[in-house]
């Protein structure tokens, strides 16, 4: 994003408090957690519980995911 679009969106009051800013005056917002709400926040939450269950499954620690809890056994 542009520094004028930012400043466009600060000026109407869209802009979020927790941006990052590059040397040359590009503006990142970073979120912190999961679009809640957005269409996609269902695949998000199954592509990352997928990833963990892989990863815990390699390491040999029996787990088993259902919908946005995790059974674990050590």
């Amino acid at each position: 994003m542009s520094k004028e679009q930012w400043q466009k969106l600060k000026a109407e009051g869209f802009a979020p408090e927790d941006v990052e800013q590059t040397p040359e005056g590009d503006v990142f917002i970073r979120p912190r957690g999961l679009p809640m709400g957005f269409r996609n926040s269902c695949a998000i939450w199954t592509a990352i519980a997928r990833t963990l269950t892989r990863k815990w499954r390699k390491q040999g620690i029996r787990c088993l995911g259902y919908i946005d809890d995790f059974l674990v056994q050590l």
